[in-house]
């Protein structure tokens, strides 16, 4: 049984990885199952610790205690994950592509690794103090680009749809973020 596991953890990374340097098959390597999706759905969770030193970059998060952050991280993740995913799932039914939803759902989690690997050296180079946040605000829009690129394509092999509802689907996800931000008080707008 460990064993299996381990090889999935394996697989699924090395999807992972082909995923980002836009590799057809790492997207359609992921299962398309439901208990696979299922266990992806821990990787957003596990990764929440891991993205504290990285939030704390963001002026409005690095003022809560570290309990607060976590709290405040883990909602905005859960929310976001929800909203787009539930989202997906409903533009599978119109076309017909609920039978892929699995495993489109299942990259996407593990692709929350990828997401954490382009960041670090954004947030390395804030926090040792060589550049500000604003210095490197077109860096961040670059790597939110990056990430906005390998969704759609992530989209496009897994629910075999044609690029512009590919790159529509990764405007939602774009979306959810912004959406679960504002719902805890961030970007700028609403909550306290």
């Amino acid at each position: 049984m460990w064993g299996r596991m381990l090889q999935s953890l394996k697989d699924s990374t090395r999807s992972s990885l082909e995923t980002a340097l836009f590799l057809k098959r790492g997207p359609k390597s992921f299962p398309n199952t439901s208990r696979a999706f299922i266990f992806s759905l821990l990787i957003p969770l596990l990764l929440i610790p891991l993205q504290i030193p990285i939030a704390r970059v963001d002026p409005e998060l690095s003022s809560y205690t570290l309990g607060i952050l976590l709290v405040v991280l883990s909602y905005r993740i859960l929310i976001s994950t929800a909203f787009f995913l539930g989202g997906v799932w409903l533009l599978t039914w119109p076309l017909e592509r609920k039978d892929r939803f699995y495993q489109f759902g299942t990259a996407y989690n593990w692709l929350g690794l990828v997401s954490y690997l382009l960041l670090l050296p954004y947030a390395g180079l804030i926090l040792s103090g060589a550049y500000s946040a604003e210095e490197l605000g077109y860096f961040l829009l670059l790597l939110i680009f990056i990430m906005l690129a390998i969704t759609s394509f992530t989209a496009k092999h897994t629910l075999n749809v044609h690029w512009v509802v590919a790159i529509l689907i990764c405007v939602g996800a774009l979306l959810a973020d912004f959406l679960a931000a504002i719902m805890i008080g961030g970007l700028g707008s609403g909550g306290s």
